[in-house]
């Protein structure tokens, strides 16, 4: 059971099964997932991109997590240059990015063993990307909810420059639309809200154990469709913002309207 309140304000439980914390883990080879892959882990790990996005997938694919107490800037930045260490990857939200950018020792930072990085969790700013694009490392962006487990988009490598500020195309498994008020779907430029649709959808979700409870005891196989907010590009899409979600369960086929 992972807690969330990102999307409502509301703290409420979302179920996290041993199925689609695997299937979160397949989108992840789209940031060189590789056995000697070494990565610092400044997120808690009981928050969904702490656990589910950065350590599980590591593990998985037979990598080392190194686990620091909390994120100090400093050390981030000095563990992220030293070659001994030999740090491969970093992942982080917008925040842990934009914090090490105006640390004073970012401008003479060196990367010399990271192969890839990169973020989600909040739409990000051109000037971030801009800014550790000038330290050679490209940001690869994403979106997801905890609710998702949580990918639900995730952009190419190839495309991190050719598409910036992109979330990317929808992960391995999942379907994603961008759809307006009637739930058709958006042309490309138009903004709408993002419905994801997946086994990688919690079964249920609910802010107290009754409401879980009940809400499980009426769950069908059919995945859920959760909503956000997104900019429809002619092959990925651009996250603008996200929408409250009141409830989540298996059997809506379309998010109940914004309150």
């Amino acid at each position: 059971m992972m807690y969330t309140s990102g999307t409502t304000g509301r703290p409420k439980g979302a179920i996290i099964t041993h199925g689609t914390g695997l299937l979160n883990t397949m989108p992840c080879r789209v940031l060189h997932a590789q056995h000697n892959r070494r990565e610092p882990r400044p997120l808690p790990l009981f928050h969904i991109a702490g656990l589910n996005t950065f350590a599980d997938p590591v593990c998985h694919f037979g990598g080392t997590n190194i686990v620091m107490s909390d994120f100090d800037l400093g050390a981030c930045l000095e563990l992220l240059g030293d070659e001994e260490v030999g740090v491969t990857h970093f992942l982080g939200v917008p925040t842990n990015y934009v914090f090490m950018s105006q640390h004073p020792s970012f401008e003479t930072a060196t990367l010399p063993t990271v192969v890839a990085a990169a973020l989600g969790g909040a739409p990000s700013l051109l000037p971030l990307l801009e800014a550790w694009g000038a330290e050679g490392l490209a940001l690869q962006q994403g979106d997801g909810l905890t609710e998702t487990s949580p990918i639900g988009t995730a952009l190419k490598p190839e495309d991190t420059l050719k598409k910036i500020g992109s979330a990317g195309l929808a992960a391995l498994h999942t379907e994603v639309r961008v759809v307006n008020a009637d739930g058709n779907d958006v042309v490309p430029g138009e903004i709408g809200e993002i419905w994801t649709r997946g086994p990688n959808v919690t079964p249920v979700t609910g802010s107290t154990p009754r409401q879980t409870k009940r809400a499980s005891s009426t769950a069908t196989s059919r995945p859920a469709t959760l909503p956000g907010s997104a900019r429809r590009d002619t092959s990925v899409s651009s996250i603008v913002g996200k929408t409250s979600i009141s409830r989540v369960a298996r059997t809506c086929t379309r998010p109940r309207s914004k309150p």
